[in-house]
């Protein structure tokens, strides 16, 4: 997950909400002040040569393969994807799925220029479909479900867990009123 608080200007006590609601499922969650994928995979490498998987949003495609993420690399994209993928890192992506459209790794368009290399890591099997867009309910952004809690749509109680439901109502987190 990425935090970036200049561009989202997001509240700190919000975002540290939700890694405690995400923790109280058992789950872990890893804050990084890394902002690119690369970044991140180069850190976790110091502690494990064991094979790493990130998983993603097909939405983020788009953003691994923008070449300004790499402008202070000399190989630029190329050395930053070069940095991301190895033999042992894998980026599982599930399928951005909303009402006009489903985005899965097999269906994204990268621009021209990136065309080559996007589909050598796919069939390198680097970057890998979780599912297609048949197996997938729309995709609900946190921040979708957390407008929803604030105007009482009760649609957000089926998007979220049931532990996290009753934490969100206990506590009154994310707008619950």
């Amino acid at each position: 997950m990425e935090l970036n608080v200049q561009e989202e200007k997001m509240d700190i006590n919000d975002y540290l909400r939700r890694v405690e609601t995400i923790s109280s499922l058992s789950r872990y969650s890893l804050v990084t002040r890394f902002p690119l994928y690369f970044e991140l995979k180069q850190f976790l490498r110091h502690y494990t040569q064991n094979p790493l998987a990130i998983t993603m949003s097909a939405l983020h495609l788009e953003k691994i393969l923008q070449k300004q993420h790499y402008l202070n690399l000399t190989g630029g994209i190329f050395e930053g994807l070069g940095k991301l993928f190895d033999a042992n890192t894998f980026l599982y992506i599930y399928p951005h799925k909303t009402e006009k459209l489903c985005m899965t790794a097999k269906t994204f368009s990268p621009e021209p220029e990136a065309l080559r290399i996007f589909q050598h890591f796919i069939e390198s099997q680097n970057i890998i479909d979780i599912s297609g867009c048949d197996e997938s309910e729309i995709y609900y952004h946190s921040a979708d479900v957390q407008k929803l809690i604030a105007k009482k749509n009760p649609l957000w109680e089926k998007l979220v867990p049931a532990e996290v439901k009753k934490k969100i109502i206990s506590e009154k987190l994310f707008g619950f009123k």
